[in-house]
């Protein structure tokens, strides 16, 4: 192994100091002609500045044994290759990338610079052509006849007949055969069922059916019969467009009823009615009420 690198060392010092010979000349150069400063660093250079310096490194390594130095200079070399590869690598394939884009766009611009040319060219022939050709046209109908004049007569004859109306039947235009508009109301209308009949076909058929729960509906307390329905069917809607649109409707009772409704409620009491023994009047008179007066004289009489 030391004698492979000993090889390469070997081959590289020449280059090395033929390339220190180089570099004293060109500073010598620039020293005397006084070129100007650049003060961008091209990527070429910063490229060969990391290669001889990781050839320092190996070099002061070999000659050099102690460990500290030889970890410095592998640290410095791991560094260096991470900068080619991370930085210097990807600016040269954008600048390629760049390049190539320029040259092929100032390549395209000479194609179609030159097709343009051509283009005027053979415009330039063609108009060329065109106007021999009129020119050769007007000599041929230089010797026609006169047509303006034969116009001339052809509009006479046409002004010396009159004008006459013409006389025909009127006919209709033509129209499609289009059917009447019809409402899409009465297609969706489902069709008139008599409530009777279908409670009568409910009640006998044998088939199962879906049943509120029990006592739901009742109409107070048996009283007022059973919810048909179509009751329930209103009931339901009213109570899906509440839910939907997060709203209450107002009811329909008046205070009338409401007063009514709460003084059942508190003469009712385990479904029976109990305002019997609610009643102001005495039982000890009999059941039967006195008749007032209905007459104006009594009417009069009482008020005295």
């Amino acid at each position: 192994m030391s004698s492979n690198i000993d090889e390469v060392i070997s081959t590289i010092t020449p280059s090395l100091e033929s390339t220190n010979d180089g570099i004293l000349k060109i500073l010598e150069y620039e020293m005397q002609n006084d070129l100007p400063e650049f003060i961008n660093q091209l990527l070429l250079d910063s490229k060969m500045m990391i290669i001889l310096s990781q050839i320092e490194r190996t070099k002061e390594g070999k000659y050099e044994e102690a460990d500290d130095v030889r970890e410095k200079s592998i640290e410095s070399t791991i560094a260096q290759r991470v900068t080619i590869e991370r930085g210097i690598k990807p600016l040269e394939k954008k600048l390629n990338y760049q390049l190539d884009k320029m040259i092929r766009t100032y390549n395209k611009m000479l194609q179609e610079y030159e097709a343009k040319g051509n283009d005027d060219q053979q415009n330039a022939s063609v108009n060329n052509d065109n106007d021999d050709s009129s020119e050769e046209s007007e000599d041929e109908l230089a010797y026609r006849p006169d047509a303006s004049s034969l116009m001339s007569k052809a509009s006479k004859k046409a002004s010396s007949k009159p004008e006459e109306p013409i006389q025909e039947a009127y006919k209709p235009p033509k129209i499609s055969a289009m059917a009447p508009p019809t409402r899409e109301e009465t297609k969706n209308k489902p069709s008139k069922k008599l409530q009777s009949m279908e409670e009568y076909l409910r009640e006998n058929s044998d088939l199962p059916m879906e049943e509120k729960s029990i006592g739901v509906n009742i109409v107070n307390h048996g009283r007022g019969g059973v919810k048909t329905d179509s009751e329930r069917r209103k009931e339901k809607e009213l109570q899906t467009y509440e839910e939907t649109n997060f709203v209450r409707l107002p009811s329909t009772m008046t205070k009338k009823d409401k007063y009514q409704k709460r003084k059942e409620l508190n003469n009712t009491f385990g479904g029976e009615d109990w305002s019997m023994f609610n009643n102001s009047r005495q039982l000890s008179e009999g059941t039967s009420r006195k008749r007032k007066p209905n007459s104006v004289w009594d009417k009069v009489k009482r008020r005295k």
